[in-house]
């Protein structure tokens, strides 16, 4: 699991200098928005 961790870091870290905020924006709206959704249908 350390070894996927290291990797998934390596590929995320090599995304966002590449691709900057045009990847990273839309993708943190998306995982709060699934999250938030998560979030009301459990109460």
């Amino acid at each position: 699991m350390a070894a996927a961790q290291v990797v998934g870091a390596r590929t995320g870290a090599q995304l966002a200098m590449r691709k900057g905020a045009n990847l990273i924006k839309p993708l943190l709206i998306g995982v709060s928005l699934i999250l938030a959704l998560r979030l009301l249908t459990a109460a």
